[in-house]
């Protein structure tokens, strides 16, 4: 059962507190007044966005914990403001998966780049804390500057930097849809196996579009999750009596170059850069704020 613990969520926020992108999600579930939970046997970290609350494992360490804090902020905020997709909203499976990829990417870039500034202080990081995709997109950015550098020596550190965001959050992207990392759900969880999460989103799709025709679910969405160095989560089907869609709907297939994707796709990418590469601004993207 989940419970509060104050004395480890204090000790969490004040390690976070200590870098940026750690200070961002600190703010954002003060700001939104999420609730932290701490549970002896949930699985990895979740959002529930119908109770409004992060769940957490107790077993983790403040280290990985932080990480996971990180991720699940950033499907708090995304969810709260209006970014998150919604089959209900979305206009085809296609869009859906790919935003939902985008969602995942973005989430993860941030808890990668609050362990690599926390390690910049000299605070470690042991092997199983390590958060998922860290080295491939380490691998990615430090390849990009480097590569950039070379063709360029007079590249600004702007220019250097954005060059290795861009190739860092595709990593982390490529991450998701190769097999790198897979929903608990899946049945080689932890395994590399073919695009584990298009066919985990695809499902999601197509179990809710009935259901989507007939209005919002009455429970809303279910948690979204992340865990330790495997992936961790299950995203539950809220629409699970209901027949499958009798629409047939493509199979999403990621555009190979953002240049040459749809104008959703190509929307979708550049917000998806904006955030990881300047922080997310709530007053940008919500006027409520």
């Amino acid at each position: 059962m989940a419970n509060q613990d104050p004395t480890h969520l204090k000790n969490i926020k004040d390690l976070l507190n200590q870098c940026p992108n750690g200070r961002d999600a600190v703010q954002c579930i003060d700001n939104r007044a999420i609730p932290v939970l701490f549970d002896p046997v949930a699985p990895g970290a979740q959002f529930d966005p119908v109770n409004k609350e992060i769940v957490i494992n107790r077993a983790q360490s403040v280290n990985l914990a932080a990480l996971n804090l990180v991720h699940e902020a950033n499907h708090a905020e995304w969810k709260m403001s209006g970014l998150s997709p919604d089959v209900h909203t979305a206009p085809d499976q296609g869009i859906y998966v790919h935003q939902r990829i985008d969602e995942e990417a973005v989430g993860t870039v941030k808890a990668i780049k609050a362990q690599m500034e926390l390690e910049a202080q000299g605070v470690k990081f042991a092997a199983a804390d390590q958060y998922p995709l860290y080295d491939e997109y380490k691998e990615a950015r430090d390849q990009a500057i480097d590569g950039l550098v070379k063709a360029n020596p007079k590249a600004t550190a702007l220019e250097q930097e954005s060059a290795g965001e861009k190739a860092g959050l595709e990593a982390v992207r490529d991450g998701f849809t190769t097999g790198v990392v897979g929903p608990s759900t899946s049945p080689a969880h932890g395994a590399p196996i073919a695009n584990p999460y298009i066919d985990y989103y695809e499902k999601d799709w197509k179990d809710n579009a009935a259901a989507a025709k007939l209005g919002p679910p009455a429970a809303g969405p279910a948690p979204l999750a992340s865990g330790g160095r495997e992936r961790e989560g299950e995203i539950r089907n809220v629409a699970q009596q209901q027949p499958p869609s009798p629409v047939p709907v493509a199979p999403y297939v990621r555009p190979p170059d953002p240049g040459q994707a749809a104008d959703a796709g190509q929307a979708a990418d550049q917000l998806t850069a904006n955030i990881v590469s300047q922080g997310y601004d709530r007053h940008q993207y919500d006027p409520q704020l």
